[in-house]
């Protein structure tokens, strides 16, 4: 009787989660080009700039792809937004141009607008958090598209759009993740 007491409480209590503890696992949630999804309360937004998904497979052969993210971490209270090419990655020192619809919002230097994501993916870009936060963003959501321009580690001129459409409602679930 003891043992099935135990396991009544214990499944009582998962099923009466603080919303803080039910944020620890979430999605994968749709919001127009977005997609939501939280593990271990790390939440991200994410969309691709090609609809076909990660890599674009053609007739004349692979095509890069680019992730876009909006990272929660628990405990932090704001986003980061990382930029990845899939299957690349961005020339060391390489400006990159932001874009939102056909409005040029900021060209990023090595110096001080963008970073390496330091977990060892060295493909992965983190904008400044005082472009992000105090610019970037905002604009964002008051858009249709980001447009990333970039130099590519094969030294060659690349360029990521990004549909900004259920960006706003993306970013709702992400400050509460259900």
């Amino acid at each position: 009787m003891r043992r099935l007491s135990a396991a009544l409480f214990a499944l009582a209590s998962a099923l009466t989660l603080s919303p803080a503890a039910q944020a620890q696992e979430a999605g994968p949630q749709s919001f127009g080009d977005w997609t939501g999804l939280c593990v271990s309360g790390h939440c991200s937004l994410s969309a691709f700039s090609d609809p076909q998904g990660p890599v674009a497979f053609r007739p004349q052969g692979p095509q890069p792809a680019y992730r876009l993210s909006l990272l929660r971490r628990a405990g932090s209270p704001w986003d980061e937004i990382v930029f990845t090419p899939v299957g690349g990655s961005v020339q060391p020192g390489s400006l990159i141009g932001l874009r939102i619809d056909a409005a040029s919002i900021a060209r990023l230097d090595a110096a001080d607008g963008w970073n390496p994501v330091g977990d060892g993916a060295p493909n992965e870009i983190l904008f400044a958090p005082s472009i992000s936060q105090a610019d970037l963003l905002p604009r964002m959501r008051q858009g249709r598209a980001l447009i990333v321009d970039f130099t590519g580690d094969d030294g060659r001129a690349r360029q990521a759009r990004f549909s900004l459409n259920g960006l706003g409602a993306g970013e709702a679930w992400l400050a509460a993740p259900r």
